[in-house]
């Protein structure tokens, strides 16, 4: 961000951070995702920097108060021998966005999107500490996000995402993540290695729109509260909501703790809406080895049948959709940039 020469040869000082683009990524993650750990931002930001650059990188955005930072105490499972047991880690740092780092992103128009800009998650430097219930919610939603990014990152048939946590649709409704994926599977995007953040360019005939809300349980919700969930989706669809607001009906992602607590949802979520739909999943099984949350495995809620993200909603109605699968792993394979 140098400025050009002046008269007399002298530049005049900018007033703005000296930041490098690197570190603007980093604000618009944070934004995004609300709360991140440093491994999140290594992999998506800085995946061919060392730790200690990228620490330097943090270190500036923090002297400038564009994000805030606090260890959060978590529990790490670690294998030793044939046993799982609980050990204690150094506590890690997680990072956020600060207010003045969302007015800096809205100064420099890095955002073309407004609604992506209204819906940035931005917090006071000195606001206080994020108690730890509800950052290990946030964490793992954070996660969910960072995992369906990294293969969207590297994917030629993704050409936009919009991805916003804590999105309110409705007064009724705040969704943990709305992700909108558009793709293109007949012309591949040639800037593979970067976030094709969506810019509110208008869908074009040849991109389908997949839309995905991530609910994250955590396990502690009493049963009726998960009904009103469901029912909150099937009034919202009928209502023509989803359409107004997205131009296309949501696919609900549940994620739950336990496979035990997982049946409950599903139970509850049949009752609610039962000629509806949504998927679930667990941690462990919706994060595939290779390819992230985006391909894991994934049930639908009412039938228990295996079930893709990447599948298109098609409006049947006010209250039906028809499901078209778009592509198969080995199609969505090809092309793909290597992990770095």
């Amino acid at each position: 961000m140098s400025s050009p020469p002046g008269s007399f040869g002298l530049t005049p000082p900018s007033a703005l951070p000296a930041i490098v683009e690197r570190q603007i990524a980093v604000l618009r993650l944070l934004g995004r995702l609300e709360v991140m750990r440093s491994n999140q931002l290594k992999r998506l930001v800085y995946p061919d920097m060392s730790a200690r650059g990228m620490g330097k990188q943090l270190v500036t955005l923090l002297g400038h108060q564009l994000v805030w930072r606090t260890r959060v105490h978590l529990e790490e499972r670690v294998r030793d021998g044939s046993d799982h047991r609980r050990t204690p880690v150094a506590p890690p740092y997680v990072y956020g966005l600060t207010s003045a780092g969302k007015a800096l992103l809205d100064t420099l128009e890095v955002e073309h999107d407004q609604r992506s800009l209204d819906g940035l998650r931005a917090r006071e430097a000195g606001a206080p500490v994020i108690t730890p219930n509800t950052i290990a919610h946030d964490l793992q939603a954070s996660w969910w996000c960072s995992a369906l990014l990294l293969e969207v990152q590297r994917s030629p048939w993704c050409h936009s995402v919009f991805v916003q946590v804590e999105f309110t649709v409705h007064p009724r409704q705040r969704i943990d993540a709305l992700v909108i994926l558009r793709l293109n599977l007949t012309t591949p995007r040639p800037d593979l290695g970067r976030i094709p953040w969506f810019d509110g360019t208008p869908r074009r005939p040849d991109e389908v729109e997949l839309r995905l809300a991530l609910e994250v349980d955590r396990g502690t919700e009493p049963l009726p509260i998960l009904l009103q969930k469901a029912v909150a989706y099937r009034d919202l669809t009928a209502g023509g909501i989803y359409g107004q607001a997205f131009g296309g009906p949501v696919l609900p992602v549940v994620l739950a703790p336990t496979s035990r607590r997982a049946g409950q949802i599903a139970k509850e979520w049949q009752s609610a809406w039962p000629d509806g739909w949504g998927v679930i999943s667990v941690v462990r099984a919706c994060d595939h080895p290779t390819h992230g949350t985006l391909w894991g495995d994934y049930r639908g809620m009412c039938d228990g049948k295996p079930f893709s993200l990447l599948t298109a909603l098609v409006q049947d109605g006010r209250s039906r959709v028809r499901f078209h699968p778009l592509v198969t792993l080995e199609r969505w394979r090809q092309g793909m940039k290597d992990e770095g």
